[in-house]
């Protein structure tokens, strides 16, 4: 089940940057982690334990993201983040998943089967799917409606704890 949070808390992250998030959490800005991945690169290299079931890998590069999870292994096109815009790269666990989100901060932009990784960074459904392979986000990672569905029952049925978001260029 999806982790329920209070109204105001919902606002805040519609409202807030990431930094501002983040710091409220007690996490590190993007500065800060930015900083910590310079001095320790390993950290970006996919590393599974044997408590990931469910691996999604974002690739900044080629717009393209690839879940491995026991069902097999999907490739499809995303949208990452587009000038002077940028999407957070490292591997996250989701930390909160809804059905539906409404982005206040961008015009209440509806965010279909989000799943939050890191402060107000998401996968999530988007409208604009003919965007799709294309950098075109705020920093969030776009999918299709329908792969974001199949993405988020994938990660709700073997659990949040055992999946990683990765995003590497």
């Amino acid at each position: 089940k999806s982790p329920s949070i209070a109204q105001n808390e919902v606002e805040f992250m519609d409202n807030s940057t990431p930094d501002e998030i983040a710091r409220a959490y007690g996490l590190p800005t993007e500065a800060e982690f930015q900083s910590w991945l310079e001095s320790h690169p390993e950290q970006l290299l996919h590393n599974v334990s044997d408590n990931i079931l469910v691996d999604i890998q974002v690739r900044i590069s080629s717009q393209t993201l690839t879940l491995t999870s026991p069902d097999g292994t999907l490739t499809v096109p995303v949208s990452t983040a587009r000038a002077p815009y940028h999407t957070i790269m490292g591997c996250f666990p989701p930390y909160l998943m809804q059905q539906m989100h409404y982005s206040k901060k961008y015009n209440n932009s509806p965010m279909p089967h989000s799943m939050f990784f890191y402060g107000g960074y998401a996968v999530h459904g988007t409208m604009e799917e003919k965007d799709l392979g294309q950098p075109a986000s705020h920093g969030c990672v776009r999918v299709s409606r329908a792969n974001a569905a199949m993405l988020y029952a994938v990660v709700a049925h073997y659990g949040p704890t055992r999946t990683q978001i990765c995003v590497l260029n």
